[in-house]
C-alpha cells in the first residue's frame, strides 16, 4: 500500500488522510492528544483515545450503557451510582441522580474513604 499524501489546506493545517485509498481523515478522529501523529494505513493515535471512544483511529464511541472513558476503559456497571437506572455518560460515567452513600465523584468509583476501585 502506497503512503497516503498530506497537503496543505487553506488554514495553513497539514490535512492528512489514512487507510484503503487514503478515505478516512485524520483531523476526525478523538486522539487523547488532539496533535497525535497519523499512522498512514491505520490512523493509530499514538497515546490512545480521549474519553467516549475507542480503536486503533479513535472514530468508535464506546458503548452507551456499557463502557466509558478514556480508550472506554471503564465499565458502567462498575459505578456505585444511587440510582440503579443512571444512564451512563460515554465521556465520563456521570451518575445522574448522585452516587450511593460511601462513594463520590462524577462515576462514584471513588470511596469516600479515598479508595478508587481500578
Amino acid at each position: 500500500m502506497a503512503k497516503c499524501n498530506t497537503e496543505e489546506s487553506t488554514d495553513g493545517n497539514i490535512a492528512q488522510t489514512y487507510g484503503e485509498n487514503c478515505s478516512n481523515d485524520c483531523r476526525l478522529r478523538h486522539c487523547f492528544n488532539s496533535m497525535s501523529l497519523c499512522h498512514h494505513i491505520t490512523g493509530k493515535c499514538d497515546q490512545g483515545c480521549a474519553a467516549g471512544y475507542q480503536g486503533d483511529d479513535c472514530t468508535q464511541d464506546c458503548i452507551e450503557s456499557i463502557n466509558y472513558g478514556v480508550n472506554c476503559n471503564k465499565f458502567c456497571k462498575d459505578r456505585k451510582c444511587l440510582e440503579s437506572s443512571s444512564s451512563c455518560d460515554i465521556r465520563n460515567g456521570k451518575c445522574e441522580g448522585g452516587c450511593k452513600p460511601g462513594w463520590k465523584g462524577d462515576d462514584c468509583r471513588q470511596s469516600k474513604l479515598n479508595i478508587v476501585l481500578s
